[in-house]
């Protein structure tokens, strides 16, 4: 696995946990494709205003990082527990592509 790679997922679990939309928004291509467990969010916009703002960044949840390992085609796949900030917690994955050191496609599944 590339090192920047690992690099992504650091700067993408610092910056989700700190609140930093703006950062984390950096981190997605313009036109990034997220599949979160079925809901598809089609570009960077959709990504913030549907999902991460509003079910991580707004509800204070926080993501511990698990393990990170190269994927299929130089995807990275980053494993996570997630704690919802309301008491709850979740256990995924994103399989993400990576394109000029941003995410541009994401698969998150959830870990049973």
């Amino acid at each position: 696995m590339p090192a920047e790679h690992r690099a992504l997922v650091d700067r993408f679990v610092a910056a989700i946990n700190t609140g930093d939309a703006r950062q984390v928004a950096e981190i997605f291509t313009q036109d990034a494709r997220f599949d979160s467990v079925g809901r598809i969010y089609d570009g960077r916009a959709q990504i913030m205003d549907r999902f991460l703002v509003p079910e991580v960044i707004e509800a204070g949840g926080t993501y511990t990082l698990r393990g990170v390992s190269a994927g299929a085609s130089g995807r990275v796949i980053a494993e996570y527990d997630f704690a919802t900030g309301h008491g709850g917690s979740e256990h995924f994955t994103y399989d993400c592509a990576v394109e000029g050191a941003r995410f541009a496609d994401c698969v998150g599944r959830y870990v049973g």
